[in-house]
């Protein structure tokens, strides 16, 4: 039977999350939510808005007049990321003395629509991010047509978790997070992850195991998901962790319904382009969970367990 390999999490001296944004109303919460979480898990922010600009072979066939028009996008991208740094810079004063005052930086770079995690992609390769946070999808069509083809590229390309706000999600001290997982195909560098959120909060993770197969046992009779756990239990600092069953056809929809009922804070999930073992979490899982989130969704790449080593 496969053991948990937990993967030891070095140290950050300083963690970095990457707020991306496109200054809608939902960007603007997520700003507001993940300035409250940095200060909480003592983490830094980075902003970065990617203006689209049209690709052509060469600038100098461009017309002057559009040779303007995208100098203006590039300074009123700068302008509005800017002012946007000064607000969460001033918020940093509204901080108890002797608590994290999260540092504000940012980036702003052309891109095109349905491509950010090409260039999202780079942005890790230079800087080390620890996660990366994004408004969810809202009413607006046109804007979560746009939403739907930049988060999927970016859950495709990164290598560190990838947290999606919903506008109704409350600004709060986090109490429960719990994690969608199939037991026994692991992949729990998860909560070698939320060590970090652990020390923040007085937090109680659950584990969601979900399968639509019959119980597995092992040779002794034992559920092999109770030993899954007690191995869990034994090689990570939650001794008490607790986990939940879900046996349905949805799992989206089950996952959902779970969490509200039982008052998650953030939903957690693995994401994986192809799954050899399931099909409960192929990307189209992760894709039904994203368009009808109503609370935060931690996505977690399996490509994260190359850098938690």
């Amino acid at each position: 039977m496969r053991r948990f390999g937990i993967p030891k999490t070095k140290g950050f001296k300083m963690k970095t999350i990457l707020l991306l944004t496109d200054f809608s109303k939902k960007a603007e919460h997520a700003a507001e939510y993940t300035f409250h979480l940095a200060s909480r898990v003592k983490a830094d922010i980075l902003l970065y808005h990617a203006y689209t600009v049209t690709e052509t072979t060469s600038l100098k066939e461009k017309l002057s007049s559009m040779l303007e028009e995208l100098f203006s996008i590039e300074d009123e991208s700068k302008k509005k990321i800017k002012a946007l740094a000064h607000y969460l810079n001033k918020k940093t004063e509204e901080i108890n003395p002797g608590d994290h005052k999260p540092s504000i930086k940012y980036l702003c770079k052309p891109g095109n629509v349905g491509n950010l995690g090409s260039t999202v992609k780079k942005i890790l390769t230079d800087k080390k991010i620890w996660m990366i946070a994004m408004g969810a999808k809202t009413d607006d069509c046109l804007s979560n047509f746009i939403f739907g083809t930049n988060a999927y590229s970016v859950i495709s390309n990164t290598t560190c978790p990838v947290l999606f706000i919903p506008i109704q999600a409350s600004i709060k001290d986090l109490k429960r997070i719990a994690i969608a997982t199939d037991l026994q195909y692991p992949e729990l560098s998860p909560l070698s992850f939320l060590k970090d959120f652990k020390k923040a909060y007085d937090l109680e993770i659950v584990l969601a195991h979900v399968s639509v197969d019959s119980p597995v046992e092992t040779s002794s009779g034992t559920g092999l998901v109770e030993v899954c756990m007690y191995d869990v239990r034994a090689n990570i600092e939650y001794p008490k962790i607790p986990y939940t069953d879900i046996k349905e056809k949805e799992i989206h929809a089950e996952l959902q319904q779970f969490s509200l009922k039982s008052e998650i804070d953030v939903l957690g999930v693995i994401h994986r382009k192809e799954d050899v073992f399931q099909r409960l979490f192929h990307s189209s899982t992760t894709k039904l969970l994203i368009d009808s989130a109503q609370l935060p969704l931690l996505v977690f790449p399996v490509s994260m367990k190359k850098i938690s080593d």
